[in-house]
């Protein structure tokens, strides 16, 4: 089964490609779409979809998926993120997470999961988006803009910086980088030291500024535990790490 569309259709597995400035889907056994546009009752669908082999679906109409997920995390879920890809003004999480030498790696399935428990921040230019010591209250997914721990830059912090491309790498640990001048899309920034354990109060270990006006993802801690203990791959890369670039 594939798919053609301009954008990001939803869906679960499946794979993506890029042909002619369009994005291009192929879904297998097992795999699901179309529930966004069902859920939105959007006045037409924005994809084309074509049966690449013979193949036997299941249909779910409008009203009934409605009663399937009413009440449900699921369905309030695929809405948010249906209204977080409405805006054209930002990059796509998929496309923001792309720029990012670790997260790129991450499924489809696990990069749908952040931007379900994501939301859309902005702050001008010269805003503090924490002081240091400030308690751990969320991470930072940057999608424009740029932002810098000021004073720190230059010096070793321990983070993670891919050079291979890969989520895990033997012998290339979390290790001490030298912080760079700024930080932009795709950076993710966030103390995860100690994030899983319980009663722990974790602070940020340095302030984080915008230097240009900035567009950036959420991603509250509580929200965040509960994503990395159902995906300890992505724990394990980000590790204690102050930022992944």
């Amino acid at each position: 089964m594939g798919g053609e569309g301009r954008g990001w259709g939803g869906g679960g597995g499946g794979e993506k490609a890029s042909k002619n400035n369009r994005a291009t889907f192929k879904w297998y056994a097992g795999d699901f779409f179309g529930e966004e546009a069902a859920l939105t009752e959007v006045e037409s669908s924005t994809m084309t979809a074509v049966a690449a082999t013979d193949l036997v679906l299941l249909q779910i109409a409008q009203n009934d998926l409605h009663w399937i997920l009413d009440g449900t995390k699921a369905k309030s879920r695929i809405e948010h993120c249906a209204r977080m890809r409405s805006d054209k003004t930002i990059p796509v999480m998929e496309s923001v997470l792309l720029q990012n030498s670790f997260l790129r790696n991450l499924t489809k399935d696990q990069k749908l999961g952040l931007e379900m428990i994501a939301t859309v921040e902005r702050v001008s230019q010269g805003e503090v988006i924490w002081e240091k010591g400030a308690s751990n209250d969320f991470a930072v997914l940057i999608c424009a803009g740029r932002m810098v721990f000021p004073g720190i830059v230059s010096q070793l912090v321990s983070s993670r910086t891919n050079k291979t491309g890969s989520m895990m790498v033997a012998g290339e640990d979390i290790g001490n980088f030298y912080c760079p001048p700024f930080f932009s899309m795709g950076a993710y920034i966030g103390n995860t030291s100690n994030l899983l354990e319980k009663n722990k109060t974790v602070q940020h270990l340095f302030k984080l500024s915008a230097i240009t006006d900035c567009v950036f993802y959420k991603i509250e801690t509580k929200k965040l535990k509960s994503f990395l203990e159902n995906n300890p791959g992505v724990l394990l890369s980000l590790g204690t790490s102050e930022f992944v670039t």
